[in-house]
């Protein structure tokens, strides 16, 4: 017995030598022969793999390259982009992100998005099956998703190094970002290796001349600061793009539920009548304003009313005061904060009129979205999109965000006139599918593209 047992201990001892043998071959071999790939080959099926790992010794997650559902032939005959997003939380900037990536991929755009572990965009893209770097961006992710507070992290050396390298590597052009904290190290990669760089301001706000200096181009969301930049001659490409957006799945979509059973089921909240009015908002948005003109629909205008709050609401569930306030005034039967969802094709299509009290406000995208789902508008007259794509009694209707009576009564005017409702759902529909639709934003970002490619460092 014993005997026999030796001599089958050697024998899988022998097997196993021979085995790990064989995987270490093969392990250098396909090493090797990555090594050769270019990131941006046509047809090149790249599995998962570590692309850099410049500190052996470090905690942090290599940068990784994730392989979609597809093999993508890519152009030849056009810029390569590495289009960065170190965004962990979704928002207006991920959304834009993701649109104008998917809609590129599908032109056999040569772009790449390289994003941080544990994000939100990750998941998403990893949801949709598309290609992708990643990479542990935040020495303490919890950290920064408990406070908000960039400036308790920061892109460690060795990384940079790893982007730089990820440009020489897949021969990037342009490389694209869209945060301020993304800024500082787009431009210190694109002059040490004389490629483009390309800042995307999403802000209603002009910070400062030295946030764009030494830019190669430029694009906001904000037609006021795209002039401002213009007049300081900053760069010399600068354009005001609206936004790109997942127009597809508001055009498509089809109802599945009945208003009552959807938010009953998805956000447990009964709605049996009355109007519903929806507001897509991260941040701040005039929460004060929101809950007087709330007490002014329901308790001078005697009308029945549920407003529903999508987004990131977490810092105003904190807010002990706004609470207090909605208690105070007898509200809570009528405003509901949902927070996140990816439900807002279905938030829209069961609302009766979406409204955006913020007074600060470069581009919405929620106001695109309402416009796809052919719904009435009131959004503040200070916000840059008024006058733009919402034109007052032609496309929507503009009241002052300083005035909770003033956006009580445009909202009473649409629930007493179904046929301005209509008019004006439709006017703002045929805006937001031509002249601001997802293909017109996308086709001058790759014509800045095209320029930028033909810039001489």
């Amino acid at each position: 017995m014993v005997r026999y047992f030796f001599i089958s201990m050697v024998t899988i001892k022998g097997e196993a030598v021979v085995f790990i043998g064989q995987s270490l071959f093969l392990s250098i071999f396909f090493f090797i022969l990555l090594n050769h790939i270019n990131c941006f080959g046509r047809g090149i099926d790249i599995q998962e793999q570590d692309i850099w790992y410049s500190h052996n010794k470090s905690l942090l997650k290599p940068i990784k390259f994730f392989r979609g559902k597809d093999v993508i032939n890519y152009r030849d005959d056009v810029p390569k982009v590495l289009n960065v997003c170190l965004s962990v939380l979704h928002g207006g900037i991920v959304t834009q992100k993701i649109a104008l990536y998917e809609y590129l991929l599908a032109k056999r755009y040569p772009v790449f998005l390289l994003v941080p572990y544990g994000s939100m965009i990750k998941k998403e893209l990893k949801r949709k099956k598309l290609p992708f770097f990643a990479g542990d961006f935040y020495k303490n992710k919890a950290l920064f998703k408990k406070d908000f507070n960039l400036g308790n992290n920061f892109i460690p050396q060795y990384y940079y190094e790893n982007i730089k390298k990820l440009c020489q590597k897949c021969s990037i052009n342009i490389l694209h970002g869209s945060k301020d904290f993304e800024y500082c190290l787009i431009k210190k990669i694109s002059q040490e290796l004389s490629i483009r760089s390309l800042a995307q301001y999403h802000s209603y706000k002009f910070f400062s001349a030295d946030v764009f200096q030494d830019f190669d181009g430029i694009i906001t969301s904000s037609p006021r600061v795209a002039a401002k930049i213009k007049n300081l001659k900053l760069c010399s490409i600068v354009d005001f793009v609206h936004p790109p957006h997942e127009e597809r799945k508001f055009l498509e979509y089809v109802s599945s539920f009945s208003r009552k059973v959807f938010f009953k089921n998805f956000f447990n909240i009964d709605i049996s009548s009355g109007y519903v009015i929806s507001m897509v908002a991260n941040g701040d948005k005039q929460y004060d304003l929101l809950l007087d003109l709330a007490y002014l629909l329901k308790y001078q205008y005697h009308i029945k009313i549920n407003i529903i709050i999508a987004g990131f609401v977490d810092l105003i569930k904190k807010n002990k005061n706004l609470y207090s306030k909605i208690t105070k005034l007898h509200l809570n039967d009528t405003i509901h904060f949902i927070g996140y969802t990816d439900l807002i094709p279905d938030l829209l299509y069961y609302s009766d009129i979406n409204i955006l009290t913020s007074r600060h406000e470069a581009f919405g995208i929620a106001i695109l979205e309402a416009g796809l789902m052919k719904k009435p508008v009131v959004i503040s007259k200070e916000a840059d999109v008024a006058g733009i794509l919402v034109k007052d009694q032609e496309s929507g209707l503009l009241a002052s965000s300083f005035s909770a009576d003033e956006f009580a009564q445009k909202i009473k005017m649409y629930i007493e006139d179904p046929i301005l409702c209509k008019n004006m759902s439709e006017n703002l529909y045929q805006r937001v599918t031509t002249i601001f639709s997802n293909e017109e934003a996308i086709k001058k970002i790759e014509n800045i593209y095209l320029q930028l490619g033909e810039l001489k460092k």
